[in-house]
């Protein structure tokens, strides 16, 4: 099945000719951490384009030996078996104007998988298959226009919000990229010379829900930075999905203004303040607070209700070694100890708004509702060559089930980049315990597993990204 992909591969290489650095699209961690590396180390940024017109050409190749696996891939999805992405991203941008197009195709042997279902709000974590996935799309869809400091734009690419490179409480590159429309500053602003801002504003197309009504989703973002300081505050609107309601993009695209109706609708609050210093350490704090109406009960005595936060620090040039580097993340969206006094949704967890996904697969935090998630990891940088080393601990359902879920991978990420060529390899190995939520007290106090609580996937992706033109 991989005949065509080996043709075009060799087709690719052919066409290899100028020397250029990886696109600024379809991140990964690999791509952040070069990208933030290359700062502390008196180099230019490697993925800034360099001319008007570029095509880049990328592949992708994976083996999955059992649950669907690897998160913030851009909505690229892993289930059991092998298969390979085909794309080529056309890109154009000058003064005024920037356009871009992906043609991907998904070339798959897929293999059954016999695990328990879940439901409700864990039904779109990664782990689980997707129902139905589209071989053909088009990624990277949009134009923007630019004049003098504002562009609006329309298109599907992927957003990130926040310092995190692993979860971000509001926007990551988990899932598939949805059409939306933005207004916002081309890039950081001055208000002094030490003080800068950034404000963008969206507001999505459409989505549907499971009963078939519409939702939106606006977003307000704005970043202010003073020196080494950066501070972000992001406020979120998911609004519609009732039928007796009468509801559409016009309404949700003032909502976060008006907010009318705004009882209704799940919104969120979040603010993460980010430090950088000149010797390589990067160290933040991103809070989410979702809107709570508290049942008229006193706000002091519930304030941090169903509070989520993320905490990391990553640290370059350590002990003076320019090569070598290390960082930790660690989210928490744990539901509150008040849940069963004061029913309120959790994080994500709102049925209307399909649990915060799009496609199956979550645009927020990969994690989910009522989870937390820690990853360390160390890597080394040696020419054009990364090492990342990671591991990674994840728990689903804290509140919801005992046990929870309980995950630990183990991770290798390595990088090469060779002249206009730039490969990745990843490696994970997944180990599951009380995967499901089929075990119950009994199981661990006597240890002992239900069936297919246990699970180990084993996940290999191989990509590169090259640029003919």
């Amino acid at each position: 099945m991989f005949k065509y992909s080996i043709i075009i591969l060799i087709f690719n290489f052919v066409l290899i000719s100028t020397l250029k650095a990886q696109s600024v699209f379809n991140q990964n961690f690999s791509k952040k951490i070069l990208s933030e590396y290359s700062l502390f180390n008196s180099k230019s940024d490697s993925s800034n384009q360099k001319s008007d017109f570029n095509i880049y050409l990328n592949q992708s190749f994976y083996n999955n030996t059992n649950l669907p696996n690897l998160e913030n891939q851009n909505g690229l999805y892993f289930p059991k078996g092998f298969g390979n992405y085909s794309g080529i991203l056309f890109t154009y941008q000058n003064r005024l104007i920037e356009f871009s197009i992906e043609p991907l195709l998904f070339i798959q042997r897929k293999y059954p998988l016999v695990i328990p279902q879940k439901s409700d709000a864990f039904s779109v974590l990664n782990d689980t298959p997707i129902a139905s996935y589209n071989p053909f799309m088009f990624k990277n869809l949009g134009v923007k226009i630019k004049y003098n400091g504002i562009m609006i734009s329309y298109g599907n690419w992927n957003r990130w919000w926040g310092p995190g490179i692993h979860n971000s409480l509001s926007m990551t590159n988990n899932t598939n990229g949805f059409f939306n429309y933005s207004i916002s500053t081309d890039g950081f602003r001055k208000i002094t010379e030490n003080i800068d801002y950034k404000l963008e504003y969206y507001i999505s197309n459409s989505m549907k829900n499971i009963f078939n009504e519409k939702f939106y989703l606006s977003s307000i973002n704005f970043t202010l930075k003073y020196n080494q300081i950066k501070i972000g505050l992001s406020k979120n609107v998911l609004s519609g999905g009732y039928s007796e309601i009468d509801w559409d993009s016009k309404d949700a695209s003032i909502v976060i203004f008006t907010n009318d109706k705004s009882l209704l609708w799940n919104s969120t609050i979040d603010l993460f303040i980010n430090y950088t210093s000149n010797n390589g350490l990067i160290a933040f704090l991103e809070i989410g607070i979702p809107n709570r109406t508290f049942s008229n009960k006193n706000y002091n005595a519930y304030r941090d209700h169903s509070m989520a936060s993320i905490l990391g620090l990553r640290k370059y040039n350590i002990l003076n070694i320019k090569e070598l580097f290390f960082g930790f993340e660690y989210a928490r969206l744990v539901q509150s100890r008040y849940y069963n006094m004061l029913p309120s949704p959790n994080w994500y967890d709102d049925i209307k708004y399909n649990y915060s996904s799009y496609n199956q697969r979550r645009w927020a935090a990969h994690i989910g509702s009522d989870s937390d998630d820690l990853l360390l990891y160390l890597g080394y940088l040696i020419n054009n060559l990364s090492i990342i080393y990671g591991i990674n601990y994840e728990r689903h359902g804290i509140t919801f089930n005992y046990p929870p879920e309980v995950k630990l991978e183990t991770r290798i990420s390595l990088s090469y980049k060779l002249k206009n060529i730039f490969m990745v390899l990843n490696y994970e190995d997944e180990f599951f315990k009380h995967y499901g939520f089929v075990d119950r007290n009994n199981n661990v106090w006597n240890e002992i597993y239900e069936k297919d609580s246990i699970q180990r996937s084993k996940t290999i992706l191989f990509s590169l990204e090259y640029s003919i033109f």
